[in-house]
């Protein structure tokens, strides 16, 4: 028994060797001779170990191919055989090769059809490729195999809520990630409910992105008639535009003590919470303001703002921008006066571009939020590509344009030039190519289309 034992691991130490070395047909060999040497499947197992951790999702799905027509019946490969597969499809995924990665998703499937991940992913790959229905089934499918599944609910969460379905969409949205990021000094606080009573104070935070936070700020008056005293806790950015929108009793810069405050509530669950989930319920009106006077107005040109990239750290940043080259046909355009209201690196793009000399920049004075809502309210429109500064626009009630890619972000929705959050905005989608020269004819065409000044 003791030399059976030494054989045994010497032959899973030489298929481990081999699959790393990339000899998969000496690691099949040395299997197979396991098999039929010892009677047993201890030479196969080791195998689909080693594939499992070679980090080659070909050199595993070639292998595991192999290993299915020798154990048809043995799960452990079938499983090893679907996770490589998945790797498969989430590599052609990330690549952009979206059609190509729901089918190595369904092959995967096919191997181990009890696999979340991969009913996950083939959801995504679904909705991305214009089919919702399937995407739906996908994660549904899922949540049912395993109904603790965040990454699933929130998939769905995020289809629904691009459906407008918003009293299921905003229940399955509490599935997001974000909500274990409660800031520490606010992690103590029970999360408010609808049984709060009046004159409880509830400090408000934000898990999603700062054109997010803006957002949902619509929802404060909602939260204030419930008889709620109104603490915001936000990153320093925003706290000074935050200051104008209605039913704000106390703010804190994320960092600082903050007031004493009974409950605590991420912005983001303000609908479902309140049982309010229709956005146009919500809107009354414009709901940020500027605080001071706009900064270098031109009076006799149109005033036009511009946005051409999402912050590199956000995500799909690199999907939602658009390289200013590309915006060239706009630059040429007379009897306009182009603000650049883009932050971050995207703004050295300007200089030894068409824009240069086009495109004045006031960003080295734009500290924070505020200062940009100044500049925002001497603008007769907004030009932006799915960032904050859109947000901040539609919230001010000025008139934005909103160029999105296909597909984009569950707020706008999955068609329509009108956004059922913010009615001063109109948005420019990517048509079925997926580029972007279609949405900058379309601006260069509604641009042309507006009466003189």
């Amino acid at each position: 028994m003791g030399d059976g034992n030494l054989m045994d691991q010497a032959a899973r130490a030489a298929i481990v060797a081999a699959v790393s070395s990339g000899d998969t047909l000496g690691a099949l060999r040395r299997a197979q001779d396991m098999l039929e040497g010892e009677g047993h499947y201890d030479g196969y197992l080791a195998l689909v170990k080693a594939l499992s951790e070679s980090g080659d999702p070909v050199l595993a799905v070639k292998c595991f191919a192999a290993l299915r027509e020798i154990l048809p019946a043995n799960a452990e490969v079938a499983r090893g055989y679907g996770a490589a597969l998945l790797q498969l499809g989430n590599i052609a995924y990330r690549g952009g090769e979206i059609a190509q990665a729901r089918g190595f998703y369904r092959q995967a499937l096919r191997a181990d059809a009890h696999s979340v991940k991969a009913w996950t992913n083939l959801g995504q790959a679904e909705r991305f490729l214009g089919r919702p229905a399937e995407a739906e089934a996908c994660f549904r499918k899922a949540v049912s195999l395993v109904p603790d599944e965040g990454p699933a609910h929130f998939n769905l969460a995020t289809l629904l809520l691009e459906e407008e379905r918003w009293q299921d969409g905003f229940a399955e949205f509490e599935w997001r990630s974000n909500l274990s990021r409660i800031p520490k000094i606010l992690a103590g606080f029970p999360l408010w409910n609808a049984q709060a009573p009046q004159g409880a104070s509830v400090a408000l935070w934000n898990d999603q992105g700062l054109g997010d936070a803006m957002l949902f700020l619509r929802y404060l008056p909602r939260l204030r008639s419930r008889g709620m005293r109104i603490v915001l806790f936000l990153p320093p950015v925003l706290t000074d535009l935050a200051a104008t929108a209605p039913g704000v009793d106390a703010i804190a810069e994320i960092g600082q003590p903050i007031p004493q405050v009974d409950y605590q509530l991420p912005l983001a669950s303000l609908p479902h919470l309140l049982g309010e989930a229709d956005p146009a319920d919500a809107w009354t009106g414009p709901y940020l303001f500027a605080a001071s006077a706009p900064a270098g107005r031109v009076t006799y040109r149109r005033s036009i703002g511009l946005v051409w990239a999402a912050g590199s750290d956000s995500p799909n940043g690199r999907v939602r921008s658009i390289p200013l080259e590309g915006l060239a046909p706009l630059a040429t355009l007379p009897d306009i006066d182009w603000i650049a209201l883009q932050m971050g690196p995207a703004r050295a793009e300007i200089a030894g571009s068409p824009w240069a000399g086009r495109l004045r920049d006031p960003s080295p004075g734009l500290a924070n939020f505020a200062d940009t809502a100044a500049v925002v309210s001497g603008l007769d429109l907004v030009i932006s590509v799915d960032t904050s500064v859109a947000h901040l626009a539609g919230a001010m009630g000025k008139p934005v344009w909103i160029l999105l890619p296909r597909p984009c972000d569950w707020k706008w929705g999955r068609e329509g030039s009108a956004s059922v959050w913010y009615p001063t905005a109109s948005l420019f989608r990517q048509d079925g190519s997926r580029d972007w020269d279609s949405v900058v004819s379309a601006v260069d065409a509604a641009l042309r289309g507006l009466p003189a000044q």
